[in-house]
């Protein structure tokens, strides 16, 4: 069994929580990066990271969804 199997509703709002503020995070790092004219290599590996975020917390937000319709349905 994985952890996954074991969050609950709450959990998963509070997973969802933590990435928005990460994605924040990294985006302020981004910005920083930019003003210092920082190597266009890292630049592009932070977006991807950004992107990859912005998917996790996407997939959370359907978990989230799916436990809101399971609550209705019950």
């Amino acid at each position: 069994m994985s952890e996954f199997e074991d969050m609950t509703y709450h959990d998963w709002q509070l997973a969802k929580n933590d990435m928005v503020v990460a994605e924040a995070a990294m985006m302020r790092v981004a910005r920083k990066l930019m003003l210092t004219n920082a190597d266009a290599n890292l630049l592009e590996i932070i977006s991807h990271v950004v992107r990859l975020q912005g998917a996790v917390t996407g997939q959370i937000e359907a978990v989230i969804e799916w436990y809101s319709q399971d609550e209705v349905v019950t």
